[in-house]
């Protein structure tokens, strides 16, 4: 018959360890030894186990994972060349800490649907972005979110650069430096 996928418990019962030491192997929580990590991702591999993580996501009600919201029409890369730089330095930090990363356009996706179905556990939505609907989103679901650049309205939560600051900080290093 049909060979059952491999479960975690399979790989605790192979490794002889229990299922949270795992769990902890899986999601990168320390305080593991060395040897015994090596030995479980030995038997993962020979088992050829691979973690269901939308069961995982289902059982701790988290998807681990942040959607970044932008503006993605043709001529964005102009109008807005540091978008992609910013994309990469959220997508870096995010899988430093274990999150996936989702691109939505805001003009084609159905955010609100995504939102209340925990596709994602928060939201970075790029200043370009912020439509009423999302803004309206944001304030009205409580939803864990980040807007760059400064919102007219500052009930939500926001980061933006000080260039003034920015420009201080090099005018009074180049003055050190004579």
């Amino acid at each position: 018959g049909m060979a059952m996928p491999v479960t975690i418990k399979d790989v605790a019962r192979e490794a002889g360890v229990s299922i949270s030491t795992v769990s902890k192997i899986l999601n990168n929580v320390p305080g593991i030894s060395e040897a015994t990590t090596k030995r479980v991702e030995e038997i993962m591999a020979k088992l050829d186990y691979a973690p269901n993580s939308r069961a995982a996501s289902l059982a701790r009600k988290s998807a681990r994972c942040i959607a970044f919201i932008a503006k993605l029409d043709e001529y964005e890369p102009y109008t807005n060349p540091h978008l992609f730089d910013i994309m990469c330095g959220v997508q870096e930090a995010l899988y430093s800490k274990g999150y996936g990363f989702m691109l939505l356009d805001s003009l084609r996706a159905d955010v609100e649907r995504m939102m209340l179905s925990h596709t994602f556990d928060g939201v970075i939505v790029h200043g370009g972005a912020l439509t009423k609907q999302i803004h309206q989103l944001l304030l009205n679901r409580k939803f864990p979110h980040i807007v760059i650049g400064h919102p007219n309205d500052t009930r939500i939560n926001w980061v933006d650069t000080d260039n003034a600051l920015g420009g201080r900080i090099a005018f009074e290093y180049l003055m050190q430096c004579g």
